[in-house]
């Protein structure tokens, strides 16, 4: 059985928005598919990141295989700041990078 040739990779968020409130925390995923569009499994995701200068001690990064989670402490000072997360397949086929805003959560 030939293994499935990664044709593309998307970074997703479960609400489809790519923010963080401060305080707290969220988990993005990347999403393989090949040529002809099928989500495709058992991929190894090698993810990166760029913190916001200044604050790398307040942004807190786990990774779980396709998951990433992005924890911020509570410091109004990261509101507006940008995480940069990438992420590439072992192969380095296919790659995504995708720009994380901290925001307030308060809708303002």
């Amino acid at each position: 059985v030939a293994t499935p040739q990664v044709s593309s990779v998307t970074i997703t968020s479960p609400d489809n928005a790519f923010t963080v409130d401060f305080g707290s925390s969220k988990t993005f995923t990347a999403i393989y598919k090949d040529s002809s569009g099928q989500a495709l499994s058992g991929i190894t995701s090698v993810w990166s990141y760029i913190l916001p200068d200044g604050f790398e001690t307040e942004v807190h990064i786990t990774v779980d295989g396709d998951n990433i989670s992005i924890q911020t402490d509570s410091d109004f000072n990261l509101i507006d700041k940008v995480i940069t997360i990438s992420v590439h397949d072992s192969d380095n086929i296919c790659s995504a990078t995708q720009d994380i805003k901290v925001v307030s959560g308060y809708g303002i």
